[in-house]
């Protein structure tokens, strides 16, 4: 642990015994740290439901790991459209509508949830999401959910300051 990956390092050791006396140094080995190519598991229970407030969606899944089902993922993409995102092809070519990028807070197997804000309201939306380590591997496209965002429903105030007065000309 603590290693860049992909970098040599050499090591060595030297031995002391009781009354100080060193030994001579070791040979010299070389070795190459291990590259991490083992992505985060795959998303595949993401929910999405109409969220607390108008324009917002509620997005909930089980969190995966650095490797596989291990560790915790360094962040996630989200995204949705209009149409399906069933694969990865897919979830490139929708770069505008990166939602957002989310740091990864909880170990493979939490339960993570977001509120995202500021959606087209009423609209029908496809979510998709996948979590990203820290060496760049990414897992593959999450299932694909859908929800209508939450249109604004709260009614406006009561007016209850309205006043009524006979005008000074006629039909006034």
């Amino acid at each position: 642990s603590g290693f860049t990956p992909g970098k040599n390092y050499t090591f060595s050791l030297r031995a002391f015994d009781e009354a100080g006396n060193m030994g001579i140094m070791s040979n010299s080995p070389s070795v190459k740290s291990g590259i991490d190519t083992t992505p985060p598991a795959n998303i595949t229970d993401l929910t999405a439901e109409p969220g607390p407030d108008h324009g917002s969606i509620f997005l909930n899944w089980t969190a995966p790991g650095d490797d596989g089902m291990t560790g915790s993922v360094d962040h996630y993409l989200v995204k949705y459209s209009t149409m399906p995102i069933p694969n990865q092809v897919s979830f490139d070519f929708i770069e505008r509508n990166l939602i957002l990028t989310l740091p990864g807070s909880l170990g493979a197997g939490g339960v993570e949830s977001h509120v995202i804000p500021n959606l087209p309201e009423g609209d029908l939306l496809y979510f998709s999401i996948i979590g990203v380590d820290t060496a760049g591997n990414s897992g593959a496209v999450s299932n694909n959910p859908t929800s209508y965002v939450r249109n604004d429903i709260t009614a406006p105030g009561t007016v209850s300051d309205l006043i009524a007065s006979l005008g000074t000309n006629h039909g006034e």
